[in-house]
């Protein structure tokens, strides 16, 4: 499977969630962003953020939001989103993982790597069956 088979598979899964319940914000936002013809940039964004409205906390439309906005070039807007991740659950290797690219894009090396060592520790456990606090 590809890139584009797999784009299109989320496509296809966001599509169903949607015939079920139109209401459904992440699945909007994720055929938004799996939509190969018609891709949108700031309808993606936009999408992203009316979850976050809604769903401050959101962890999947944060890190969603902070990875589009690296890839385009909107670095510290980025880590702004990914701060509050960790602040919000700081013992997330997920957003401790979003933090580090944040970081990275903004040039803070040292910093970066910092995160990303602690996002290894704390999905370390998760490799091995058990939860961060288990281990």
């Amino acid at each position: 499977m590809d890139a584009a088979d797999a784009q299109r598979g989320t496509f296809d899964a966001a599509a169903k969630a949607l015939a079920i319940d139109p209401s459904l914000l992440i699945a909007q936002a994720l055929r938004i962003s799996a939509d190969l013809e018609n891709y949108s940039f700031a309808r993606e964004i936009e999408a992203l953020e009316r979850i976050l409205r809604e769903e401050p906390n959101d962890a999947g439309a944060a890190i969603m939001l902070a990875y589009n906005l690296i890839l385009n070039g909107y670095f510290e807007e980025a880590l702004g989103i990914s701060e509050h991740l960790v602040e919000v659950d700081p013992l997330s290797a997920a957003a401790h993982s979003s933090l580090y690219q944040s970081l990275r894009s903004n040039g803070r090396r040292s910093q970066a790597l910092a995160s990303l060592r602690l996002a290894e520790q704390l999905d370390a456990p998760a490799q091995n069956g058990s939860l961060p606090w288990q281990a």
